[in-house]
């Protein structure tokens, strides 16, 4: 595959990603519960643990290494899997030096949530993707 045709599918894909993550705003289907979630993967995944707060549309990801914590925006949880909401949230980037916007999805699957991941670059206006990270299990709880 020539590098061209590369960049244009790469392009396209993180445009698709963008959208899903970014058109559709949370609905009054939303649920208004709490979800506190803390990563069982087998794997090291850079993110430990999360708690999603639908009322704030907000998401605290707490990251590998101690107590750095970061705050992304859940634009949609009207989506549903095994009766569970679908969570989509971004993470702007931290700084000008590194434009790059993570895109998370968070769903229940069976008996455990997962969570998938890709970072979005923005150059000159458009972006790129810049990665896709494998799945990552959470055990996940409720509260009111």
């Amino acid at each position: 595959m020539n590098c061209e045709l590369t960049g244009r599918l790469a392009t396209a894909l993180a445009r698709l990603l963008l959208l899903i993550t970014l058109i559709f705003p949370l609905d009054g289907n939303a649920s208004s519960k709490k979800l506190s979630c803390v990563g069982v993967s087998e794997e090291n995944y850079w993110i430990k643990a999360l708690h999603v707060n639908p009322a704030d549309k907000t998401v605290a990801l707490t990251t590998e290494g101690g107590p750095l914590s970061w705050n992304a925006i859940l634009v949609n949880a009207s989506e549903m899997s095994f009766d569970k909401p679908v969570y989509a949230f971004n993470l702007p980037p931290l700084d000008s030096s590194t434009p790059v916007t993570n895109v998370f999805k968070l769903f229940y699957v069976g008996s455990h949530w997962r969570l998938i991941s890709a970072g979005l670059l923005e150059v000159d206006g458009t972006f790129t993707l810049r990665a896709i990270e494998k799945a990552a299990t959470f055990e996940c709880s409720e509260t009111a």
